[in-house]
Formats: structure tokens, sequence, C-alpha cells
């Protein structure tokens, strides 16, 4: 017979499953790159890969449409500042964590709010998810420093956790959370 999962533990199913796909795929992206660079040519898969997260951002701009104007501020002023960093990473590899690690602090952020029955301090609210996102960062760059074909770089932890970091707050900016009692409003 088997035994079901607890209740409190099902909202974090996502993050683990992910967290494990990309642990699982490490390995692998070099390889993958690789072959890419030789089927299309590097700068075809720079462009490739540009034209992906023009379209990520392009999907917020669109959910954005109908937000009011400080919503769309709380999100393109993060988003181009993260995009500008993207900017100056040289290779396409590079610029994937941000995608990847966006998602995760995402999905880290829906598993707390699930689980938690009343609201958070909201520095707390913030926090934690970050915290978690950011140690799943390092973990990741510590399987690297493990691996064959891969290798331990804090500039990947830094982009791992800005990335993470976005996924929060663009959660806490479409998903706010409910104000503590007595907690002045803005």
């Amino acid at each position: 017979m088997e035994t079901p999962i607890p209740s409190r533990w099902r909202p974090w199913l996502p993050v683990v499953f992910y967290t494990a796909l990309v642990y699982a795929t490490l390995p692998l992206t070099p390889w993958i790159f690789a072959k890419l660079d030789r089927l299309l040519g590097h700068a075809e898969v720079d462009r490739m890969f540009n034209i992906g997260l023009s379209a990520l951002v392009g999907g917020v701009i669109y959910l954005l449409w109908h937000q009011s104007w400080r919503q769309r501020l709380a999100i393109v002023l993060p988003v181009g500042a993260v995009g500008a960093v993207a900017l100056m990473m040289e290779k396409a590899s590079e610029r994937g964590h941000i995608p990847i690690y966006a998602v995760l602090g995402l999905l880290v952020c829906r598993a707390f709010s699930r689980v938690r029955r009343e609201p958070l301090h909201p520095v707390l609210a913030w926090l934690w998810p970050t915290l978690i996102t950011a140690a799943l960062g390092v973990t990741d760059e510590l399987i690297q420093r493990v691996l064959p074909n891969r290798y331990f770089d804090w500039k990947d932890i830094a982009v791992n956790a800005m990335s993470g970091a976005l996924g929060v707050w663009l959660w806490r900016v479409f998903f706010p959370t409910p104000r503590l009692s007595g907690q002045p409003s803005n």
C-alpha cells in the first residue's frame, strides 16, 4: 500500500522535480551546446538563445499589459537590470542560468505561499524563498565542481542568486501576499 505524501509537502514537489531535472542535465549541457555550435555555428546559437530570452521578456510584458503603472515599473526595472547583466555574458550557456533560476524562484515562492497558513512578515516572505533558491544555485555549482566536463564559477553563483531573486520578485508582484494585521498599507 502506498504512503500518501503529506499535504504540507505537496507544494514542494514541483521544486524538487524541477531541481532534479536541472541537476540531472548538468553533465549534458556542455555536450548539447558543443553539438549546437558545430551544427549551427556559435553566432547562430547565441542568436537563437537571445531570441528565446526576448520571447520570455515579451511574455512578461504581455502579462503586464493590463497592470497598474506601479506594477509595470516594479517588473520592468528588475527585468531590465537582469537583461543588462545578460548582455554582458559571453556565452549563451551562461545566459541559460537566468530563466532556469528565475523559474526556480517562482516555484519556491509558489510552494511557500501554499504551505504557509498565516502570512509571513514581508521581509521574510522575500528573504526565505530567495535564500532557498540561492542555496540551490550554490549546490548546482558544487555539483559542477566534481563533474569532469564542468567547473565551479563564483560568477554563476551570483547569476543564479540574482535570477532566483528575480523569480521571487515576479511572484511577489503578480501574487502579492496578504498583509499582516496592523501593518500599514502603502
